[in-house]
């Protein structure tokens, strides 16, 4: 008799010495940084670089189960805290600092059929870990946008019961005690709320959709995946049970196309605006290869290498005369 064995969600990334244990203290009281795949990819582009950050020296230490993923696999991206790695990277990656923060990059999308055993692992997970809070991000179709909406780029969403667990006093993590996202979030971006209509757009999601009633507590998000259906998950789990950890969702109106200054803009918002990295620890002098403050104020970050294919160079002024 032959036994099937399960694979856990989380794989960390094997080192001399290290136990099980001390993979869940790494994550215990952290603030979770999620990208989601959506339309112009600019969550995954934002995690980009923040992940080239000398400053906020996140280093990778574990994966998430890629089989809920569109296989994929691709070489290491070289970065500040893997120079020279010679390894592969899968569609999901854990990295982590010592102030706290965790963040996932998620290279590839969820498969369609198995979108809700996923949310339900990753929100499963994230609770048996300590995590207190998490900052989902994922981009919204600006053919989408109203005219309430023009003088915004990001909008906020939240679940239905933001009464997750506060930030533990006991936590040694700067990072959750410095930024309550959840309160952070909700005063610097407008609600997204879309007017109900019967718009042959919105008719159509809602006709494929076979959730229960609960469904309708959020609404139709354009171009975001999965994002409805994790906070539909959300409400539904903290009706009965509250939630171990405190979540806030950011919509960033974005279209396809070269979305690099979108990213950019959003890591810089994501950094300062919502964590509340004190400037100095994520910006230094002209000589720091690293995020820095241009003549207006904004953050400069240094792309990964991979970015030089995405689109090649700019096309010769010769082609305009």
């Amino acid at each position: 008799m032959t036994t099937t064995e399960t694979t856990p969600f989380y794989i960390p990334v094997a080192k001399p010495g290290a136990s099980s244990s001390s993979a869940n203290t790494l994550f215990q009281g952290a603030t979770l940084l999620i990208p989601a795949v959506s339309i112009g990819s600019v969550p995954q582009l934002t995690v980009d670089l923040l992940l080239q950050s000398d400053d906020l020296a996140l280093k990778k230490v574990g994966r998430l189960d890629p089989s809920f993923c569109v296989p994929f696999v691709g070489a290491q991206e070289p970065s500040p805290a893997h120079h020279g790695s010679t390894g592969l990277c899968t569609a999901l990656e854990v990295f982590a600092n010592d102030q706290g923060l965790v963040v996932i990059q998620q290279r590839s999308p969820v498969l369609k059929s198995l979108e809700s055993e996923y949310i339900a692992a990753l929100t499963t997970w994230i609770g048996s870990v300590g995590i207190d809070q998490v900052l989902w991000v994922t981009s919204l179709d600006a053919g989408a946008r109203i005219d309430s909406e023009l003088h915004t780029p990001v909008l906020s969403l939240l679940p239905n019961t933001t009464s997750a667990a506060p930030p533990t006093s006991s936590s040694s993590s700067s990072t959750s005690k410095s930024a309550p996202i959840v309160d952070r979030v909700r005063t610097a971006f407008p609600t997204f709320s879309p007017p109900s209509h019967d718009h042959e757009y919105a008719r159509g999601a809602a006709a494929t959709d076979n959730s229960s009633s609960y469904a309708t507590d959020v609404p139709y998000i354009p171009g975001s995946l999965v994002t409805r259906k994790l906070l539909r998950h959300l409400n539904a789990s903290s009706a009965n049970t509250p939630l171990k950890f405190q979540f806030a969702a950011i919509l960033y109106f974005s279209a396809e196309g070269d979305t690099r200054p979108d990213a950019h803009l959003l890591a810089s918002l994501i950094t300062r605006d919502i964590l509340s990295l004190p400037l100095h620890t994520i910006a230094d002098n002209n000589n720091s290869n690293d995020a820095d403050a241009d003549a207006d104020g904004q953050l400069v970050w240094k792309e990964p290498p991979s970015w030089n294919s995405l689109f090649g160079p700019p096309p010769s002024s010769d082609l305009y005369g």
